[in-house]
């Protein structure tokens, strides 16, 4: 039997977690401490013939973060309050084909359909998540149910929800998340169906930041601090219906390489909602600057629907070989209070996974854009070395050139367009080139890339849109490690990145350290760990944030040095799991308040429990 699961975690995941997966944990759900009955082996929904081993460890280094933007190794930065708008501290080329909306903010947050895991278990499964802070108004909860019948279906009932009222005035974020899918395989399993709802609401007070002419002494009751607006909103919805079918061309059991055709059909409703009820303040002049056109306030809002249908095939062996081809096509319905328009994104779509030897492979992905996205492209490619614990290396090199995105060329407030908003914006055109390696027996893990972008596109301290008229160059090298003796551990994380032009006011430096003892406490009963971790940025000048189109921009604000320390304690007994940290432990010794974004202050000091208890049968 199959049962369906989205694993929460998976949607933190990042790229650059390199420390995560470099070794089994201990204390992990395996089949060795699990009846002998139970199989937790799940594959994605992107590809039903790779199987991946399930890892359920609760010591690992993660599992006491609750907020998403700390849930990997390169923290993302935020307003200060868990579930507010972030982004990634590393610089990012993210290609896409055709169109995007460009408010992307909030899709750390968010459930995405190739993050539902689809569990081969047999026996249903039940995970609960909770962690409050500060009282009932902060407060982190996950909730997580799948279970198969005997009729070939098997069902996922997913829900997260996040509430942070925050410290200071006009600071709550509601994260709500929400995902079903029902499973059908036919009895000679060669038609697999998969039919999904998901629901992401982001909804976050837009304070504007603190005033930044006081200092951590006149600060004093967070909640009476001066903020810039009390009124300002930002809603964010999205609703998605998905129907995934796969067909079976041949019979898996009997050949090492199966061949299989795939038809997507999906709907995607979502609006982007900002409004300010009233702007005649002084401060919102500073603040709106151009987007403050009248004294009834501020609205925007974009509605988009989009229909997509795709076509694929696909022949894998469940390993490294894994050969996609596909054609697909989005339609776009916009309407920015008013004013309609559409889109029609036709591309094709290939991904190649090809094993040369056993220790060599090739893998590349490529897009091309034949619709409204005509000349749009992606590729990628790489070749892989792996030496099993000696060494794994992978090295490539990405192309590609996008329509920019929505919010960069068009920009409508109370119903009129924005005047001077409008540009003939030229498509950007780059290029990655990366390497990755990875030690096993040293427990290290590496990557470098180099990027060059013609035409980037960046918000400067008025928020308005503008392109290089250089070459963007930027140049990043992370690294990470483990160490451990006896029951003491160390895991070490450090980011460097270079620019030409820092045009994203990105920091150049950033490194985070665990160290923690590990052991079992009364009788063997309880596995714990005690752990503190620190993160380090020095002073550097920092982003300011545009609550009115949802972008990160620059600003001339000088961040100070950034120490911040929790220390923490997390425990296991079968599989009830809990964590007690403090967060912010310097705010005890030294009366400062840290900064990731200009203005928009971190948490002071806290403490926070939270507990997972994973239920089977």
């Amino acid at each position: 039997m199959i049962f369906n699961i989205v694993d929460i975690s998976a949607q933190f995941g990042d790229s650059r977690d390199f420390a995560r997966n470099a070794e089994q944990k201990s204390d992990s759900i395996t089949k060795s401490n699990l009846p002998d009955t139970i199989i937790l082996r799940y594959f994605k929904l992107s590809d039903i013939t790779t199987f991946y081993d399930f890892q359920d460890s609760t010591l690992d280094n993660f599992f006491h973060q609750y907020d998403p933007a700390k849930r990997r190794w390169i923290d993302y930065q935020n307003l200060g309050n868990a579930g507010s708008a972030a982004r990634s501290q590393v610089y990012e080329s993210k290609p896409y084909i055709g169109f995007d909306e460009g408010l992307n903010q909030y899709d750390l947050y968010n459930y995405k359909l190739d993050d539902f895991r689809f569990f081969e278990n047999n026996t249903p499964l039940t995970n609960v998540f909770f962690t409050p802070v500060g009282g009932q108004q902060n407060f982190v909860i996950r909730s997580d149910f799948a279970r198969s019948f005997n009729d070939g279906t098997s069902i996922s009932l997913n829900y997260r929800r996040i509430r942070q009222q925050g410290f200071y005035s006009n600071q709550l974020t509601k994260t709500t998340n929400f995902g079903v899918s029902l499973r059908y395989q036919s009895e000679d399993k060669k038609y697999t169906g998969f039919l999904s709802i998901l629901s992401n609401v982001n909804e976050e007070g837009q304070n504007g930041g603190i005033d930044e002419t006081l200092s951590p002494s006149d600060l004093g009751d967070r909640a009476n601090v001066p903020i810039v607006s009390a009124d300002a909103q930002t809603r964010h919805q999205q609703k998605q219906y998905s129907l995934i079918n796969y067909y079976q061309l041949n019979k898996p059991e009997k050949n090492q390489v199966q061949y299989l055709l795939r038809y997507d059909l999906k709907f995607d409703r979502r609006y982007y909602k900002f409004n300010d009820a009233t702007t005649s303040a002084p401060s919102d002049s500073l603040e709106y600057g151009d987007f403050n056109i009248e004294d009834r306030g501020i609205r925007f809002y974009n509605k988009i629907n989009k229909i997509s249908n795709a076509f694929y095939a696909y022949a894998s062996n469940g390993e490294k070989l894994n050969i996609r081809a596909g054609l697909v096509y989005d339609r776009y319905d916009i309407d920015q209070l008013g004013f309609d328009s559409g889109f029609d994104n036709l591309y094709v779509d290939f991904k190649g996974d090809v094993p040369i030897t056993k220790s060599i492979s090739i893998q590349s992905t490529g897009q091309l854009g034949l619709g409204d996205g005509a000349g749009d492209f992606h590729l990628r490619g790489s070749l892989n070395l792996d030496l099993g614990n000696w060494i794994d290396v992978n090295g490539g090199a990405a192309f590609y050139r996008y329509t920019p995105d929505l919010i960069s060329r068009s920009l409508v407030l109370n119903g009129l367009k924005v005047d001077g908003w409008e540009k003939d914006l030229t498509k950007p055109v780059g290029s990655d080139l990366f390497g990755e390696f990875t030690i096993p027996k040293l427990k290290i893990k590496g990557n470098i890339k180099q990027s060059l972008v013609t035409n980037a596109i960046y918000y400067d301290s008025k928020s308005t849109v503008r392109q290089t008229e250089e070459i963007f160059s930027s140049t990043s090298i992370s690294i990470a490690n483990e160490f451990t003796f006896w029951k003491l551990g160390m895991e070490n994380y450090a980011m460097f990145q270079i620019f030409n032009d820092n045009i994203y006011n990105l920091p150049t430096l950033y490194t985070k350290h665990n160290l923690h003892i590990t052991g079992y406490l009364f009788d063997k009963a309880l596995y714990a760990r005690f752990g503190a971790e620190i993160r380090l940025n020095p002073s550097h000048t920092g982003s300011d944030y545009s609550q009115v189109i949802g972008q990160f921009r620059q600003s001339n604000e000088t961040l100070g040095f950034y120490p911040m320390t929790d220390v923490y304690f997390t425990g296991k007994v079968k599989t009830f799991r809990l964590f007690l940290r403090f967060e912010n432990v310097n705010n005890l010794f030294q009366n400062e308040v840290a900064y990731q974004v200009a203005n928009y202050p971190q948490f002071d000091f806290k403490m926070r429990l939270g507990v997972s208890w994973l239920l089977l049968n």
